[in-house]
């Protein structure tokens, strides 16, 4: 299957299906990797919500073709959150972060799906980055060496197993409380159309708030759980 975002496209890899087979039904669920943000671009600044403009951030992406009688929806979201390596000794656990799933292609006009999760340093696993000189955000402060780890938001227990309708979904995240969880942000080189963000008065279309066509997206990596009728596909 091929994700396309609305600039380009990129093959998925997939887990291994696992088949279950109830009676004469026989049905094959998948995990696939739909989005990477590495895939893509790479790691330039590290935003938080005490030094940003914004309180919430969400890309657009496409799925697709799809069949009519595949259910599928988010499984999971991992997304890069940033310490300044000068503040790990200050900084306090029990912070928190969330991730919005919405079934559509406009955060303005659906409920999400939340997830909301505190953030504890020994449960994650820490790798010291050194940031490009370019890092607007975190050059303001000289915090180019951060501390990064990958932070996982499950959805499986939020999003019905019925599935998503949308094949166009916008994925966010938002800072529930103003404070100093930094999250990685990519270079400037993808789409401001496909990029939602919140700077205090509600959604807007970054393409449509400047005349930038590229922006720098949050670091995410974007899971989907796949179930179709028949055997798993080689």
């Amino acid at each position: 299957m091929i994700f396309c975002f609305f600039l380009s496209c990129t093959y998925n890899t997939k887990f291994d299906g696992i088949q279950i087979e109830e009676g004469d039904v026989l049905e094959c669920t998948e995990e696939i990797n739909a989005f990477d943000i590495e895939d893509i671009s790479v790691l330039q600044d590290a935003m938080s919500e005490s030094i940003g403009t914004w309180n919430k951030d969400a890309v657009v992406l496409d799925l697709g073709g799809v069949n009519s009688d595949v259910t599928w929806r988010v499984s999971a979201v991992d997304i890069l959150i940033m310490i300044p390596e000068q503040q790990v000794p200050m900084f306090q656990d029990g912070k928190t972060m969330q991730v919005a799933i919405f079934d559509g292609p406009d955060p303005r006009a659906i409920v999400p799906y939340i997830q909301e999760l505190e953030i504890h340093r020994v449960d994650l696993q820490w790798t010291l980055y050194t940031l490009p000189n370019n890092a607007s955000h975190a050059g303001e402060t000289g915090d180019f060496r951060q501390y990064g780890a990958w932070m996982r938001f499950d959805f499986l227990d939020i999003i019905p197993d019925t599935g998503m309708n949308s094949l166009q979904f916008v994925v966010g995240i938002d800072w529930p409380d103003p404070g100093d969880i930094a999250i990685g942000y990519s270079n400037f080189n993808r789409s401001c159309a496909s990029n939602w963000t919140d700077y205090g008065e509600g959604w807007v279309r970054n393409s449509e708030q400047s005349n930038q066509l590229t922006c720098s997206w949050p670091m995410m990596r974007i899971e989907l759980e796949k179930k179709y009728p028949g055997s798993c596909e080689p």
